[in-house]
């Protein structure tokens, strides 16, 4: 659905079809949902927070007819307040796993494009993950990066969940992940985007710091490969993602992208991954050299810190 238009266009009865609801709940649910906005298809935050304990009522199905509907159609704003009421509203209905599977088949379901609700999907992913976060009471459009330290607060089952989806989906998962890597390099090799290009590399950036956090949470075979791979890239100033026209404006997000990468590593690598982060530590003074500035020297540096907690962390295990 592209807009609160086409959401308000279906009938009763095709949503019932679609979703799987009795047709007076079908009914029911799309007037809650119309109420939700105003005449200029705004979203109203208050009518659908006072709307969450009846929707909480079709457990079934109503969060997979949200998502799937309200997913693209609403603005920035709208979109994070949303997303923060929808994990309300998980949390009422008590299905974090059920939830977990429409996110991940979604994101699934497009491994070769990228779409703007790809990151908002990881960034609900990683709160059903966890049995409690901070972020719970307020709206965030990103994971914070503290979450490489939870352990004993994760849900064990949505956790199992996901890993039984992605260790199912290796190459899917692998497709997915070379597909937002494939589009970052893409802009930076053409300058920024053309007019039809509706994705920024702030965006691509994002949501592949997205996936990097999701899949240190879940671990696992497909996990680990998934990290050592962006490592293996932005830990190489000889890769190529360093050498692309648009590359030299945007080494600080590859470094930002090699902490995420090395924490991740950290957080479900073992022994044998010291050799990959010992190289990465090596090419030091390569990462001094693609750039200039205190600022940028202080960057790197920082990063050459998480590197060395992360060497001692594996060898610690």
């Amino acid at each position: 659905m592209g807009t609160v238009t086409d959401l308000k266009a279906q009938s009763y009865l095709a949503v019932a079809s679609n979703y799987g609801f009795a047709v007076r709940d079908a009914k029911r649910v799309m007037e809650i949902l119309n109420d939700c906005f105003d005449i200029q298809g705004r979203f109203i935050r208050s009518a659908f927070e006072r709307s969450i304990p009846e929707l909480a009522r079709f457990e079934k199905k109503v969060f997979e007819f949200l998502w799937h509907n309200l997913k693209n159609t609403l603005n920035r704003n709208d979109r994070v307040a949303f997303l923060n009421l929808l994990q309300i509203l998980v949390i009422k209905t008590g299905q974090p796993q059920k939830a977990m599977a429409v996110l991940l088949a979604d994101i699934y379901n497009s491994s070769s494009t990228v779409s703007i609700s790809d990151r908002n999907a990881l960034v609900l992913s990683n709160l059903f993950l966890r049995k409690y976060n901070k972020e719970r009471d307020i709206d965030i459009e990103m994971t914070p990066e503290e979450v490489f330290l939870v352990r004993d607060g994760l849900n064990k089952d949505v956790v199992k969940a996901a890993s039984d989806i992605i260790e199912g989906g290796f190459e899917r998962t692998f497709k997915k992940c070379r597909t937002i890597h494939n589009n970052i390099l893409d802009l930076l090799d053409n300058e920024g985007p053309s007019d039809k290009q509706t994705l920024t590399l702030k965006y691509l950036f994002s949501l592949q710091r997205e996936v990097l956090m999701f899949l240190s949470l879940v671990g696992g075979r497909t996990a680990r490969s998934v990290i050592r791979d962006a490592l293996g890239e932005y830990g190489n100033p000889q890769s190529k993602i360093y050498m692309l026209s648009g590359s030299g404006r945007n080494v600080a997000a590859f470094l930002q992208q090699l902490k995420v990468a090395v924490r991740a590593l950290a957080r479900l690598g073992i022994q044998d991954d010291v050799a990959v982060l010992e190289k990465v530590k090596s090419r030091e003074k390569d990462f001094l050299e693609l750039g200039t500035g205190k600022q940028h020297e202080d960057h790197v540096r920082r990063v050459m810190l998480w590197v060395e907690k992360s060497i001692n962390k594996l060898l610690s295990f």
